[in-house]
């Protein structure tokens, strides 16, 4: 089983170095080593990257709007016409599912996991947790306009650094691994995620 550094976590950037980063949370638990979840703003690309690397490890991927509808009848767009709340209830609920659900598996997680501290800590007891942190400009040339996503709509970037303010501390100490993704390829990505997550599958 893997076991979460005590007080470490590390991170890649795009010169490709690792190092260390303070982490807050102190876990020393045991937990799933074959469970994959990469959490991060919405344009981080995590379905992408989840993709990416299920090619390299050959474990399925857990889609968030696939499992949202067959968990809700619903598809993430009429959620999110339903309003903030109720959509993140739903991703909240549809979490709870996936914890429940045996390994191997990758999964995209939510962007306001970062707003739920229980859900996270289930992240944390339940396998390795992956952020993929992102610039304000990086996610808002992913995402557009904020279609299908109605908060988004007056200026995205802007709310878009308002909670990189709000969730990134969050991120960041649920994180065993921080990968900065501005700059790096999607084969980059996975790559350090699967290196990382072989490392700590080992230990």
């Amino acid at each position: 089983m893997i076991r979460r550094p005590a007080q470490l976590h590390r991170s890649i950037s795009r010169s490709g170095t690792m190092g260390t980063m303070q982490s807050g949370s102190g876990s020393d638990s045991e937990r799933e080593r074959n469970r994959l979840w990469l959490i991060g703003s919405m344009g981080a690309g995590k379905t992408t990257v989840a993709s990416a690397v299920s090619l390299r490890l050959g474990w399925p991927v857990l889609d968030n709007d696939v499992e949202l509808r067959r968990e809700t009848g619903r598809s993430t767009v009429a959620l999110a016409a339903a309003g903030a709340n109720q959509l993140h209830a739903s991703e909240s609920e549809q979490l709870h599912h996936a914890v429940r659900k045996s390994g191997p598996f990758i999964a995209g997680v939510a962007a306001s996991v970062a707003d739920r501290p229980s859900d996270l800590r289930l992240l944390q007891a339940s396998g390795f947790v992956v952020y993929l942190r992102a610039t304000a400009a990086t996610l808002a040339a992913r995402v557009g306009a904020g279609q299908n996503r109605p908060w988004l709509t007056q200026n995205p970037e802007a709310w878009l650094a308002t909670r990189i303010l709000q969730r990134g501390p969050a991120y960041e100490q649920a994180a065993d691994l921080i990968v900065d993704v501005d700059g790096l390829s999607t084969d980059q990505i996975a790559v350090s995620i699967v290196s990382a997550l072989d490392v700590n599958r080992s230990h």
